[in-house]
């Protein structure tokens, strides 16, 4: 991707050739993180990233005849596409992007903005032939790109489903593999997303949906169960409310809405309730001492934790332990 940084734009082929080169492209980048770029079968380029831009970033290539696939897990940015004008590059969202030859792209983000992402580039034979290869499915501008017959770009953008954030989370931040295991493991997950993909152009092409695919209420809906998802997975370190906001794509007025219709509190009342119930299932299992509990449940000290717990519960930390059982699984009677 960084490729495209030094000259005013850059051809998708030279993009691909320095891959198969063996060419870093993240280093020249105001990136830092991990990132991953692959050349899978099927001429199929496919990459991830996970995290956060030091300076203002642009990318321009000119695409070749290509499919495009963007997973925007989390991003925050702009982008262009000929004949198209500019739009909103933002997290949660499912870009899908038709390219004949010679269309160009324009992708902006700021300094300071956490990306996480994956995307593919796939010859539109390949897609064809492996992703879409009922012909009553495709969408028509798809079939205009396999025949040379598409003008103009065409572009379709969904809200990622908890499936795909769930493939997503399991490519970014599975535990750690041996290499050649881990390369094996990521390119599994890839094509899992990609399956992903063509499921949503397979359903952009029936007869009767959405003008992106996804009924409003149910987007909104998916957005906020993604949210739910992150404040129930990171109890040691949960985001703060205008990130949880950014992250899954919606305004924070709109995610505090969601939450109160949904669950009936705020974000930050449904985070501190699984903050305390994992705390609570954990002092009864009783494998971890207070303030091994207390720092996973995101408290930097045992009396903080054991206000917050008292003040959630009625009673101490005590009260708990001494009615779950013992480091060895006995159980301990009060």
């Amino acid at each position: 991707m960084a490729a495209g940084m030094g000259t005013p734009w850059t051809d998708q082929r030279a993009v691909v050739a320095a891959l198969e080169a063996g060419t870093p492209l993240m280093e020249a980048a105001p990136f830092e993180g991990r990132s991953r770029f692959e050349i899978m079968p099927g001429d199929i380029v496919g990459w991830w990233l996970d995290g956060r831009l030091t300076a203002d970033l642009t990318l321009r290539h000119v695409m070749d005849d290509t499919v495009s696939i963007q997973f925007v897990q989390t991003g925050g940015g702009r982008r262009r596409i000929t004949a198209h004008g500019t739009e909103r590059h933002g997290g949660g969202t499912l870009y899908i992007g038709l390219f004949p030859a010679g269309s160009r792209q324009i992708r902006r983000w700021r300094a300071g903005r956490p990306i996480r992402y994956a995307a593919f580039w796939v010859p539109p034979a390949h897609a064809a032939a492996v992703l879409f290869p009922d012909r009553t499915g495709r969408l028509p501008a798809f079939t205009d790109l396999l025949n040379g017959g598409l003008e103009a770009p065409f572009g379709l953008s969904v809200t990622m489903t908890p499936a795909m954030h769930a493939v997503m989370d399991a490519l970014i931040d599975g535990p750690p593999r041996p290499q050649a295991l881990a390369r094996a493991y990521e390119s599994l997950k890839l094509q899992e997303l990609m399956i992903e993909a063509a499921g949503v152009m397979a359903a952009a092409a029936g007869p009767r949906r959405a003008a992106d695919g996804v009924p409003a209420r149910t987007r909104h809906e998916m957005q906020i169960e993604r949210a739910a998802d992150i404040l129930r997975r990171e109890l040691a370190d949960p985001p703060g409310f205008r990130d949880l906001a950014r992250r899954v794509g919606i305004s924070h007025n709109r995610l505090a809405a969601g939450f109160v219709t949904r669950f009936g509190c705020t974000p930050h009342d449904y985070g501190k309730r699984h903050r305390m119930q994992a705390a609570r299932r954990m002092i009864r299992e009783g494998r971890h001492g207070l303030v091994d509990v207390a720092a996973l449940v995101g408290f930097s000290g045992q009396a903080a934790f054991g206000r917050a717990y008292t003040a959630f519960f009625g009673h101490p930390p005590g009260v708990d332990r001494r009615a779950g059982v013992d480091r060895r699984g006995r159980a301990i009677r009060p």
